[in-house]
């Protein structure tokens, strides 16, 4: 039984190494936000009433404005 402490203490030690980085450098993948700002984009549309979302079955999607493309959203996958 006393073989296990030194074993217990090192899945310990790994853990809190683990969960201490996570805080530091974010999520594996995630992408920074731009300099000074938020990291939420952000769009402007001159008649708000003429927006429309369409969504497609391959769960991408593509806001208009006016019949304009505003913002293209795609899936990977």
């Amino acid at each position: 039984m006393r073989w296990l402490l030194p074993l217990l203490a090192a899945a310990l030690l790994t853990a809190a190494a683990s969960f201490s980085s996570i805080g530091s450098t974010g999520a594996a993948g995630s992408v920074p936000p731009p300099l000074g700002g938020t990291g939420v984009p952000r769009v402007h549309c001159e008649r708000p009433g003429t927006l429309r979302l369409r969504r497609f079955e391959d769960r991408s999607a593509r806001l208009e404005c006016a019949g304009q493309v505003l913002v293209r959203v795609s899936v990977p996958g």
